[in-house]
């Protein structure tokens, strides 16, 4: 009489795969998209805290425009006409901002004193690095379309959609 009254039933498959399901869907938690997880960080964190050096970044925006209009403007005013090779200058100077701008604000992040810190946060310094050089392709490419256009004014003959579909995906590929 005492094995009757410690018998245990077992469940059924079906009883068992659906505890199993039940456990996993409360037990892993639900990635959330590429999207989702960056509007994330910009809502926990925000700019101020993302872009901490912006007179860097705003420096060296500043110099990288004024040094391509320096030489745009050498070449419409005394160098011999760029003709045909004004597209190779736009493809290989167009990445050269996005990679000044991502090289300091990462170098930054790296060499700073509260490195170790930052490594252990919610975000550390790739995810965040991630996030900004996501920022500087937008920034660039805006920046980049402003250049091309100013281009376009200062050398007759030259295809504005020729040159942002060099700019561009120049900048993409680099990035």
């Amino acid at each position: 009489m005492r094995a009757d009254k410690f018998k245990i039933e077992y469940p059924d498959e079906k009883e068992i795969a659906s505890q199993i399901t039940m456990i996993v869907d409360k037990g892993v938690a639900k990635r959330e998209s590429f999207f989702v997880y960056l509007k994330g960080m910009y809502r926990q964190i925000g700019l101020k805290y993302i872009f901490h050096d912006f007179t860097e970044l705003i420096f060296t925006v500043a110099v990288f425009v004024a040094v391509i209009f320096m030489v745009c403007m050498g070449g419409r005013c005394g160098i011999s006409s760029m003709g045909e090779n004004i597209y190779a200058f736009v493809f290989v100077i167009s990445p050269l901002l996005y990679f000044a701008m991502s090289l300091i604000a990462f170098a930054d992040s790296k060499y700073s004193v509260t490195y170790e810190v930052e490594m252990s946060c919610k975000y550390n310094i790739y995810q965040l690095a991630a996030f900004r050089m996501l920022m500087f392709s937008i920034c660039c490419t805006a920046i980049s379309m402003v250049t091309d256009v100013a281009i376009v004014a200062m050398f007759k003959g030259v295809s504005l959609f020729y040159l942002i579909t060099l700019s561009v995906p120049s900048l993409f590929v680099f990035s």
